[in-house]
């Protein structure tokens, strides 16, 4: 989970994860309280866990933690694979700008970039929103100007233009929560 952007309950809530793993893999047990206060354990059981999507048995519920089953290892081999980890997202992702990491689900005929690329779309900007040149599924915040309006404007907008020309509807796999996004 080393560089994805956010929390523990945002991970757990969409089943976050890279390079062909997911959260939920790991998940032992969740703490869960809702909107009464009770605390609540729960497993993966109580959940319908598929690609980038948790949809609870029991509604009005958020996470509190989890409990997570992670290999025995040294200290040396965890940092030189995080190191290595790291090396490569560097590489591949716009890690010095503002963002909430992949924009889109990937799909099961292409991945949500290649689809975006087809496109003509890196690069492309709406205000201080652009697609980044380094990797077509991130939206950034080019400038630190981007406001949520053209964040979603631009995430409608390449929606959009993959359809027309794939006729592949790309799934967000960021959320919208209130009134906007969050870098």
């Amino acid at each position: 989970m080393t560089a994805i952007p956010g929390t523990i309950g945002g991970l757990l809530s969409m089943n976050a994860g890279c390079y062909g793993t997911e959260i939920w893999e790991i998940v032992k047990s969740v703490q869960t309280i809702d909107f009464a206060g009770n605390l609540h354990k729960r497993t993966a059981d109580d959940y319908n866990i598929s690609y980038r999507s948790v949809i609870p048995m029991y509604k009005n519920e958020i996470f509190l933690s989890a409990d997570l089953v992670l290999i025995k290892s040294t200290v040396k081999t965890v940092k030189d694979i995080i190191k290595s980890l790291m090396l490569q997202r560097i590489s591949t992702q716009p890690l010095d700008k503002f963002t909430f990491g992949s924009t889109f689900k990937n799909t099961k005929k292409s991945s949500a970039a290649r689809l975006i690329e087809s496109c003509n779309l890196k690069g492309f900007k709406i205000g201080g929103a652009q697609v980044s040149l380094k990797h077509a599924n991130f939206v950034i915040n080019a400038d630190g100007s981007a406001s949520s309006k053209e964040i979603n404007n631009l995430i409608e907008h390449i929606t959009n233009k993959v359809l027309n020309k794939t006729g592949i509807k790309l799934e967000r796999e960021v959320r919208n929560l209130g009134d906007g996004f969050e870098f």
